[in-house]
């Protein structure tokens, strides 16, 4: 019997556990999150949800950082949030406008320009080869 009720809780604590992940979400946004990236020759860096706020336009955003030492915070921190139609808007601050960064939906061989409000870093292609 102890056999059986241990399989039991087993059953109940997996089950538990493995319900709590959402493999559909690739870009997870929350509060302590961190995406570790190093190099062969370097000692890489550290994307870092470290917050949120509310920002003047009224929506939440995700304080993003991009750091090369892990103790010390990012001098000019990202905002983002994600929304309902699966896009992650990137928000700027000094400018008060938010544009479209990633599309969470783009489907394979998919191309789309990415072009910042403020126009000093330029654009990027973004190809989807998921």
């Amino acid at each position: 019997m102890k056999i059986l009720s241990g399989i039991v809780y087993l059953f109940l604590f997996s089950s538990c556990t493995f319900a709590q992940l959402d493999t559909n979400d690739y870009f997870p946004m929350h509060v302590g999150d961190k995406w570790q990236y190093s190099f062969v020759g370097t000692d890489g860096y550290i994307i870092l949800i470290s917050g949120d706020t509310i920002m003047p336009n009224g929506n939440r955003y995700f304080i993003r950082e991009y750091r090369t030492d892990p103790n010390i915070p990012a001098d000019y921190p990202w905002y983002l949030r994600k929304r309902q139609d699966g896009f992650v808007v990137r928000y700027i601050s000094g400018l008060d406008k938010e544009y479209e960064w990633l599309n969470l939906n783009a489907q394979k061989g998919e191309i789309w320009l990415n072009l910042p409000p403020d126009s000093t870093e330029g654009f990027f292609q973004v190809v989807m080869v998921r």
